[in-house]
């Protein structure tokens, strides 16, 4: 019975032993890898040094890798993307400051043409049924001057020569 048990113990430490050298040192590798992950260091892949064999730690390392290239192309095709978006909002941001000077000398241009002739100047937000006035137009229509005050189009039409108040109507 003792040389029974000892030749267990036995066996179970050269299982063990076979299983330390086969299986779980490459278990800690692939656990190191994965844990020290960087998707900038180009070439860096899984490398069990073992006999080739096609098992379960091969297919593990397989897809790993795999995985790793994959992620690294799609981190690479991103860092592109977010390059060409910045250019575009680059870009954009150009076209909007040029539009938004042009504009505002433009409006600068009106206003003093507007002046120099003694012409009332309105902007009409159609969906929200206001107007914006100049000075001009409220002196026109005999109004005290509110520059921020929007004109609703009943305010408007309420001013209209009786004529053009029915022809409105219509």
């Amino acid at each position: 019975g003792a040389i029974l048990l000892l030749a267990l113990a036995a066996n179970a430490t050269i299982l063990l032993i076979f299983l330390r050298f086969m299986v779980i040192r490459h278990l800690f590798r692939i656990a190191k890898f994965t844990s020290q992950f960087n998707i900038n260091k180009p070439g860096c892949e899984l490398i069990l040094h073992r006999a080739d064999c096609a098992d379960e730690l091969s297919v593990v390392v397989n897809a790993l890798n795999a995985l790793h290239h994959q992620l690294r192309a799609e981190f690479a095709q991103r860092k592109q993307t977010e390059l060409q978006l910045r250019d575009y909002q680059n870009t954009l941001q150009e076209l909007v400051d040029e539009r938004t000077f042009a504009f505002k000398a433009s409006a600068s241009q009106l206003a003093v043409a507007a002046h120099v002739a003694g012409l009332g100047v309105w902007s009409m937000k159609a969906p929200f049924k206001y107007a914006t006035w100049n000075e001009r137009m409220y002196e026109l229509y005999g109004l005290p001057c509110e520059p921020e005050k929007k004109i609703s189009m009943v305010t408007w039409a309420g001013q209209l020569h009786e004529d053009d108040q029915s022809q409105l109507a219509q």
